[in-house]
């Protein structure tokens, strides 16, 4: 028996055991309230009520980071840089930094733009910290540059 065999088979085996709908339990809004619940009433995540401020912004400014990173690699990472926190190894940088965005009012969208992200070494990261190499003003200008 083949691997793909082998997996299709406990897959089939795992859908019919449990009587798992795939196709419709991400989408299932009465199961993500369940889930969500769950795992608020668990500890694993906190009650949105119960973050702070920053940390919701720092949140959301995560979230959109990523989808930029993935939608846009080709122009943050061109090089194919190995990320990661160790040395020798680089991490993705807001160069108006997240702490620097929530403490003058920047919008998340713009502290997540393609046109303020970029590859640093992780130590240069670490290092770095919360300080911001662009003001507010220079982000706006950055932005508005930045041609897709």
């Amino acid at each position: 028996m083949s691997i793909k065999e082998v997996a299709d088979k406990f897959v089939a085996t795992r859908k019919s055991r449990n009587n798992y709908k795939w196709s419709v339990d991400n989408n299932d809004p009465a199961l993500q309230a369940k889930r969500y619940a769950t795992n608020v009433a668990s500890g694993l995540w906190l009650d949105p009520a119960l973050k702070t401020e920053w940390q919701r912004y720092e949140q959301k400014v995560d979230r959109i980071t990523n989808q930029n990173y993935k939608k846009y690699k080709e122009i943050i990472n061109p090089d194919n840089l190995k990320r990661g926190r160790i040395r020798g190894t680089y991490q993705l940088d807001h160069i108006m930094s997240k702490m620097g965005g929530f403490n003058e009012g920047v919008a998340p969208e713009l502290i997540a733009h393609p046109a303020n992200l970029r590859m640093l070494t992780s130590t240069e990261n670490q290092s770095k910290n919360s300080k911001s190499q662009y003001t507010k003003i220079q982000l706006m200008e950055e932005v508005k540059r930045f041609s897709i």
